[in-house]
């Protein structure tokens, strides 16, 4: 360990201003919460903290992690994620962290029902002890089986029939990737077939029915959820720019 080393991490992760606690980076928006639209929160809020840096120059998604990782380069990607995962949670800077975590979600749930949540939490500004009791409170009993319920509604219930002029089959497409990310997010995806076939299922449409009957022949299509709706999209956009 040199110094040239050092320097030469620096102007690679930094470049040659290095890092400036002072200038805010891009921020990413947070999704309101409205109390039922919580993964779609809790996801906006991760890439939040993504979008920020801490004290030290560590993203502050390391405030929700876990647990804290031991050092090992094989087991991570980039830098970036060896410093959220393994950054400590003792000291000032890691205060400084907890604080500006406590304003983000005081400043965003506030008004909602998980206000009340983060209040009990005012006098020591803990936003990491706040962030765990919220998770508690959102994903505790039977979270899961409500998840995977409502998942499952959305992709038997919603179709295309091509008649409304408000909903466009790229919005049809777009509700059923909520409902893949949804069971994802609670460890039971859809498999490819699965997909497809809630997917196919959905189409009243009878030119994009007869487009999905013509692409299922093409294994690349009929093995690809992605493939497919691709597929179909593309000729719809020719079609109808």
């Amino acid at each position: 360990m040199t110094q040239d080393w050092i320097t030469s991490l620096t102007l690679s992760e930094y470049g040659p201003q290095g890092y400036n606690r002072n200038v805010e980076d891009e921020i990413v928006d947070i999704a309101k919460y409205d109390g039922s639209n919580w993964l779609v929160t809790k996801n906006s809020l991760h890439r939040h903290l993504e979008s920020r840096y801490g004290s030290t120059g560590v993203k502050l998604t390391h405030l929700l992690r876990e647990t804290r990782m031991t050092f090992d380069e094989d087991a991570h990607g980039n830098l970036d994620q060896l410093r959220v995962a393994t950054h400590t949670h003792q000291g000032a800077d890691y205060h400084q962290d907890n604080t500006k975590l406590y304003s983000i979600l005081y400043s965003h749930f506030k008004g909602s029902s998980l206000g009340s949540i983060v209040r009990k939490f005012e006098r020591s500004h803990d936003g990491r002890a706040a962030w765990l009791e919220i998770l508690s409170h959102c994903e505790g009993g039977a979270f899961i089986e409500e998840v995977a319920s409502k998942a499952r509604t959305i992709l038997q219930d919603s179709f295309y029939d091509g008649k409304s002029r408000t909903f466009s089959f790229e919005d049809y497409y777009k509700r059923q990737v909520n409902a893949h990310n949804m069971l994802l997010e609670i460890n039971q995806p859809l498999s490819e077939q699965e997909s497809i076939l809630y997917f196919a299922k959905g189409i009243r449409d009878p030119t994009i029915k007869s487009t999905y009957l013509s692409a299922r022949q093409n294994p690349q299509y009929a093995n690809s959820f992605q493939q497919m709706y691709g597929f179909i999209n593309s000729g719809l956009r020719i079609f109808n720019p």
